[in-house]
């Protein structure tokens, strides 16, 4: 019995042994997870500080690119409303060059007519001053003339009168009242006086006066109807001479319009150029805008994609810190389950080793000595059953980062259904020793079927 007490005690203390040094192993490796757990959950909280960063990195990187969107969009807007000036411009500055050109083709016109109005009024005037001359000429002559005739006639009737005094013959031709003897005093005393030859001297004097009279008169008529012709003459030539210059005068003040209208016209050519030069570097600029916005918006997209991708690396390394702290809680707790039902196993098999104390210092050392083995294969059983456990949790951890377990329960040891038929077994030898074949038999089957 003390032989047998001896041997149960070694395998017990043997089996104590090697729970403490699973014990230890457990606690080791808890700690040891524990502190991996630890490390990756700061390296977890530094990730999401740069998974932070990386997500506002995102969000302002998306906001340049939507303000460089919408600063585009207004650049362009800029750009297409200048080329809409520039294009109204170019038509403006058309349209005044084609009114410039259509008045100086006027003005061309014009001063073509003014020149040969020049020319017409210059020799126009030639003809105005030679018409007048032969007018004044011929007025000069007429008057002359008149004068002539007039003082012809004086001398004719001069010469009639005193050829009537003398003959008293009233059929000859006078130019005033006939005189007779009835009117001139003494003029019956003369007649009787004055000879034949004298009469006949009077006649004649009165016929050469009266025929030069008629002549002068012919002439001095004659005379006025060439100074009248002339006169008319000079009059219309004045008067196409004067509607000439007025023509010409209206010539001239229509040029000075045009050339005010053509001095207006390139001043506002002028300004609608220097318009469009602005407009032009207005355009310029624009463009420019334009092309550096679009630049911006650019480096923008592929700062906002550099972003997102650093959000989603920066993710991904937090998800797998998340992941091994989560695994590395796992085997710790599993560890330290396992350390826990180690030291409850201690625990019975301390309640073991008192049992077969029990058992050696009672009457039935017999009975006990033969149950020593089913007690010895049921603390083996336990033993084993916490062995083939850290067993499986150490090939779980050889791979590191991976989940150790699904569930704690797949690590739980059911030492209480064990101890529970070690003590059962202890505390009925009696029983035992009634019928030690069926009993042996039986744990014999039992032992073999957990192994």
């Amino acid at each position: 019995a003390e032989a047998a007490r001896v041997k149960a005690q070694e395998i017990i203390d043997q089996i104590k042994s090697n729970l403490s040094s699973a014990m230890e192993a457990a606690a080791k490796a808890a700690e040891k997870f524990r502190k991996q757990a630890t490390a990756s959950s700061e390296k977890a909280d530094a990730a999401t500080k740069v998974l932070n960063e990386a997500k506002a990195q995102v969000t302002r990187a998306t906001q340049t690119v939507s303000a460089a969107k919408e600063d585009l969009t207004t650049a362009s807007n800029q750009v297409e409303q200048v080329e809409k000036k520039i294009t109204s411009q170019v038509k403006e500055e058309k349209k005044i060059v084609q009114t410039i050109a259509s008045t100086q083709k006027d003005l061309q016109g014009l001063v073509k007519d003014f020149e040969q109005s020049r020319v017409e009024i210059s020799n126009m005037i030639s003809t105005y001053n030679k018409a007048r001359q032969d007018a004044d000429a011929a007025a000069k002559v007429a008057a002359l003339k008149a004068q002539t005739a007039q003082q012809s006639k004086v001398i004719a009737d001069n010469a009639l009168e005193a050829y009537r005094m003398v003959s008293g013959n009233k059929s000859v031709i006078s130019t005033q009242k006939p005189a007779t003897i009835s009117t001139f005093d003494g003029g019956e005393n003369l007649q009787s006086a004055a000879s034949a030859t004298d009469i006949s001297r009077l006649k004649q004097i009165a016929d050469q006066a009266v025929a030069r009279y008629k002549k002068d008169k012919a002439a001095a008529e004659k005379a006025e109807a060439e100074a009248n012709r002339l006169r008319n003459v000079f009059e219309k030539t004045k008067a196409t001479l004067e509607a000439k210059v007025e023509a010409s005068k209206k010539i001239q003040k229509r040029m000075r319009v045009l050339q005010d209208e053509l001095a207006a016209q390139r001043l506002q050519l002028s300004k609608a150029k220097s318009v469009q030069d602005d407009l032009a570097q207005q355009l310029r600029k624009a463009q420019a805008k334009v092309t550096t916005v679009q630049n911006t918006l650019t480096i923008a997209q592929v700062e906002a994609n550099k972003a997102k991708v650093r959000a989603e690396k920066a993710e991904l390394v937090v998800s797998r810190h998340k992941n091994d702290k989560k695994n590395a809680d796992k085997v710790a707790t599993a560890n330290e389950e396992a350390l826990a039902t180690a030291q409850a196993a201690v625990v019975d098999v301390e309640k073991s080793s008192n049992s077969i104390d029990k058992i050696v210092a009672s009457k039935v050392v017999d009975t006990s000595v033969k149950t020593l083995p089913l007690i010895l294969t049921a603390v083996a059983i336990v033993v084993a059953g916490f062995f083939a456990a850290l067993a499986v949790m150490r090939r779980r951890r050889e791979k590191p980062l991976s989940p150790v377990v699904e569930t704690v329960d797949e690590i739980e040891f059911d030492f209480d259904r064990i101890l529970a038929e070690i003590r059962a077994k202890a505390a009925q030898p009696a029983r035992a020793a009634k019928a030690p074949s069926r009993t042996s038999s039986a744990t014999s089957k039992k032992a073999t079927k957990k192994r």
